[in-house]
């Protein structure tokens, strides 16, 4: 049976860069026999998270937009690549508000392969002003049952200009053969990178110790490295994630409906101002 790739492109302009190097990606999936689908985030109903809790506490979040129908496609998909521009420091807002509604995964846990590749692209006019383009790309996949094998940082500022590009279009190949062969090596941290999902952003504890502020991980800092400390795992898998349910998100909901009389009162007060 071919395999499922999904594309997913986090800009508006079709045929601009992030368009371009999902294509590329997909195209080479193809040629390798894989059905392939990409999908344009700003064309679908995306509505923003009201931290209601409801698809935690009942199994289905309230809003009815594409949420549920996109998380369908990710299930049932063996790989995924998704590119996003940045304009301000992090990937464009889409990208953003479907991390958000990643707790819908929360009825999904017992179904997700995490072994299933993502490859992700971040588009930027150049290096110093994407500090956060492969970080937020890499949780996206995370949070919806991927594990990040690669990622490509591609500068271009005019739309399309990334095709003149050579290195970053023949890198873009490179990771559609990448997301199907079972026997392709995970790309090495450099640096001080999260050796779970590549992050740049940690949060130093004290001169030796580190927690990526993308996936909770924590790492011993070593001369030219993280490390990640014995029995440590990523918030983003599922056992974890199932406690984060069990010990925090579902235990809220008694010590609010506790409090529930006490906080209606204090909140009177700002009706009608």
């Amino acid at each position: 049976m071919a395999k499922k790739i999904l594309g997913f492109v986090g800009s508006k302009r079709r045929l601009g860069n992030s368009d371009v190097l999902v294509r590329t990606v997909l195209s080479k999936c193809a040629d390798m026999e894989a059905e392939v689908e990409i999908i344009y985030l700003d064309e679908l109903d995306i509505r923003i998270c009201r931290g209601c809790l409801a698809c935690a506490f009942k199994g289905a979040c309230v809003q009815k937009d594409d949420m549920t129908e996109l998380i369908s496609k990710m299930l049932k998909a063996d790989g995924l690549v998704i590119a996003a521009p940045t304009y301000l420091f992090s990937p464009s807002g889409i990208i953003k508000t479907m991390i958000d509604r990643a707790l819908m995964m929360s009825s999904y846990l017992d179904e997700v392969d995490i072994s299933r590749p993502a490859v992700s692209i971040t588009v930027a006019g150049n290096k110093l002003w994407n500090p956060l383009g492969v970080e937020f790309l890499n949780q996206f996949c995370f949070a919806f049952g991927f594990s990040v094998i690669d990622y490509l940082e591609a500068y271009a500022p005019g739309p399309g200009e990334v095709t003149l590009n050579d290195d970053s279009m023949v890198s873009a190949e490179q990771l559609g053969v990448k997301l199907l062969d079972p026997e392709a090596k995970r790309r090495q941290p450099d640096g001080y990178q999260c050796p779970v999902c590549f992050s740049r952003c940690v949060r130093i504890s004290d001169k030796d110790n580190a927690q990526c502020a993308f996936c909770l991980t924590e790492s011993s800092i070593k001369e030219d490295r993280l490390e990640v400390k014995e029995n440590q795992e990523s918030f983003w898998t599922p056992d974890h994630r199932k406690r984060h349910l069990a010990e925090w998100i579902f235990v809220t909901k008694d010590r609010f409906m506790e409090n529930r009389q006490q906080i209606k009162e204090n909140l009177s007060k700002f009706r009608n101002k």
